[in-house]
């Protein structure tokens, strides 16, 4: 499961995806369900960066708060699952992300974790949107695909965020190609990972900044 990320470098949004910048995008060190974050998507002539909520919710959902139980989608259930199904033929898109937190738990003691890639790429978190329309008007959702944890994320628990390399982003964006095509890109990361203990205040959605980054005990580095 995924349920906090970083995005802090937003600003290199175009350097990284080669899109239009959001305006006014402030860096984001602890994003959670029901936030808004860019999100990086085919709108049919082009690749573009739009605002979505976080936590999917179908077009047929009575209520916004169907999202809170969306804000992971298994891998493995895609093309089964009815709040996912029309999304993974169509709407597929990249959540950008500088890393995201997971807990590993010991006993009573839950340290959350700072995850990044080795190489210093940001991420590309694969991701499904849908519009939903509210009364208040249209409100587009987006959700994080996850899949089996590698060996390094066994360390937190057996499910991790999919992770796409460059060379797949134009198949996953484009929802010509169909969900059959783009099964194997949805697998373990098979890089190498820094995992560094975070700060414990990122358990609260309303904390934000880059202190989260410093572990809450200054003696502990980073594994792996």
């Amino acid at each position: 499961m995924c349920a906090r990320y970083a995005y802090f470098n937003g600003k290199l949004i175009q350097d990284d995806f080669g899109v239009v910048p959001l305006p006014d995008l402030t860096p984001r060190y602890n994003a959670a369900p029901t936030q808004w974050m860019p999100v990086v998507l085919d709108d049919g002539e082009t690749r573009v960066a739009r605002l979505h909520r976080w936590g999917l919710v179908p077009s047929w959902a009575k209520d916004i708060a169907f999202g809170t139980n969306a804000i992971n989608a298994r891998a493995e259930t895609l093309a089964e699952k009815p709040a996912f199904r029309s999304a993974f033929a169509q709407r597929r898109c990249i959540v950008p992300a500088d890393g995201f937190y997971e807990w590993h738990t010991e006993g009573k003691v839950k340290t959350p974790y700072f995850i990044q890639r080795a190489d210093g790429k940001r991420l590309a978190m694969a991701g499904l949107f849908e519009t939903w329309n509210g009364p208040d008007g249209p409100i587009p959702t987006f959700t994080i695909v996850t899949t089996e944890a590698n060996q390094q994320m066994t360390f937190f628990h057996d499910r991790m965020p999919v992770i796409l390399e460059e060379s797949d982003w134009e198949a996953w964006l484009d929802g010509d190609v169909v969900p059959g095509a783009v099964e194997s890109l949805m697998k373990p990361f098979e890089g190498q990972l820094i995992l560094s203990p975070a700060n414990k205040a990122v358990g609260k959605p309303s904390v934000e900044g880059p202190e989260l980054l410093t572990p809450s005990v200054p003696e502990q580095t980073a594994l792996f």
